[in-house]
């Protein structure tokens, strides 16, 4: 009661204050318009400081800031931090600023870690937190999909709450999601009708590894058996399920989900590489995790059903089932002998991946940030002028300096026309090496020859030279 009384002192000198300084100059009709909106921000204050709520935002403003931990972040991480603050924006038209660990302001932290603080509720891989420590609003989780779910779950169920740029919080909430324990035989594991042999045999896996964990062996149906109501389920592929269809209308061909409504778990994507990285996933993060839930000698494992995770493929992928959205970028002036081995490349490429290029000059293409260039040559796009400043002559380099652009760079024809050799022997050979148990990404994939064509450049290898030597004698 002191805190707030000491609060409400501040509050009125506050007032003192500002109708003090609008008074200063201000003709009558403005002084009272100024007066009138003090007193209004000063009652809604007041309302809030005597109810025990937090005001996060008021009237699209907000004291709060973002914090950005100390040290080099990944970028799934400062990915969440972004999806954050948008939704936080769009719902109360406040910006948040950012801030380090030991700022001396309302904080917002978003912290994915495994290690546990002792002023929030222990938590294990399939949960998430929500509330206040002090002033500071906290959304915790073990990994990042879960703080993804935290994310979501915010902006779904709090964010809404905002009315006239204005949210606020009992200084009393707390939120700790749930998981579902499932025991022996509980669940089924379902798949669509026409899954691929490459799904099936995927599937299979994720059954394998939750028997060979937690002692529990699902049967697996198709789609097509019905199932009653309370029937409980993980749904993996592309299963003909309003839960899931909802969801795969939202994905894009290059993303995956892990989510649950219910009792049931969803893990969902639109072709096989794709499903291979979620299952991936779900298994590193929710079986193999330390803090994951399971007891073998129980035949008991915990599924996250209130995880709510949409993932975009982090890598550059070029082609994938006979489709991509790449552009091969060239100069206007390129020598009509540029252009033929240009022509070569392209084939190749259709050849290796059953995909064609779309081929233009940077005169004629405007950027698309949801296309990938291969910009070959001297090209306007800034990322082939400061490669073509690094090179000396006789030498070519093929780079990725970032997420949307692949360089291709010489000084001379003959050189550049190495390069683009150089590049296509490279992409054939990686081709060749996705095969069964290859490794590309951190990512092991299983690829059916003919059926599943892919090719991607993983950005683990960004910012690096691919290829920066004399040109062969």
């Amino acid at each position: 009661m002191k805190k707030r009384f000491l609060s409400y002192i501040a509050l009125l000198l506050l007032l003192s204050l500002s109708l003090a300084s609008c008074a200063e100059g201000l003709p009558g009709h403005e002084l009272f318009v100024a007066t009138k909106d003090a007193v209004a921000d000063f009652s809604e204050n007041m309302e809030m400081l005597f109810a025990g709520d937090v005001p996060l935002a008021q009237n699209g403003k907000t004291s709060y800031q973002l914090v950005v931990p100390d040290g080099s972040l990944k970028e799934e991480y400062m990915a969440a931090l972004t999806f954050f603050e948008n939704n936080f924006q769009s719902k109360t038209g406040a910006v948040l600023d950012h801030c380090r660990e030991n700022a001396d302001t309302p904080k917002i932290w978003l912290y994915a870690s495994n290690a546990q603080r002792a002023e929030l509720p222990t938590l294990d891989a399939n949960t998430f937190y929500i509330g206040f420590v002090g002033e500071d609003l906290v959304l915790h989780a073990q990994n990042t999909p879960m703080l993804y779910s935290a994310i979501s779950y915010f902006a779904k169920e709090i964010l809404p709450l905002a009315k006239g740029g204005t949210l606020s919080l009992p200084r009393s909430f707390s939120y700790l999601s749930t998981a579902t324990t499932c025991h022996k035989n509980e669940y089924i594991i379902t798949r669509a009708e026409n899954s691929s042999e490459k799904a099936i045999a995927t599937i299979s896996y994720l059954l394998d590894t939750l028997n060979e964990k937690a002692g529990v062996r699902f049967s697996i149906k198709s789609d097509f058996n019905t199932t009653g109501a309370g029937v409980k389920e993980i749904l993996v592929g592309a299963p003909d399920r309003a839960e899931c269809n909802a969801i795969l209308a939202g994905l894009s061909h290059d993303d995956y989900y892990i989510g649950g409504v219910g009792q049931k778990l969803m893990i969902l994507a639109k072709n096989d590489l794709m499903l291979e990285l979620a299952v991936q996933k779900f298994i590193e993060t929710f079986l193999n995790a330390e803090n994951a839930v399971y007891d073998k000698s129980e035949r008991m494992v915990q599924l996250p059903t209130s995880c709510d995770y949409f993932h975009n493929e982090a890598s550059a992928l070029l082609a994938n089932e006979g489709k991509c959205t790449v552009a091969l970028v060239h100069p206007r002036n390129a020598s009509k002998k540029m252009l033929t081995q240009i022509q070569r490349f392209c084939a190749l490429f259709q050849k290796l991946t059953n995909a064609s290029l779309q081929v233009c000059t940077d005169e004629d293409y405007a950027r698309d940030p949801n296309v990938f260039e291969i910009l070959v040559g001297d090209t306007s796009r800034t990322e082939s002028k400061k490669q073509m400043r690094a090179l000396a002559e006789g030498e070519w380099a093929v780079a990725m300096p970032s997420e949307h652009a692949l360089v291709v760079a010489a000084k001379e024809d003959d050189t550049l026309i190495a390069a683009l050799q150089a590049l296509g022997s490279y992409l054939t050979e990686m081709t060749a090496k996705i095969s069964p148990q290859s490794i590309f990404y951190e990512h092991s994939y299983t690829v059916i020859p003919g059926v599943n064509r892919l090719l991607f450049l993983p950005y683990s290898l960004a910012d690096e030279v691919y290829f920066t030597l004399p040109q062969p004698r």
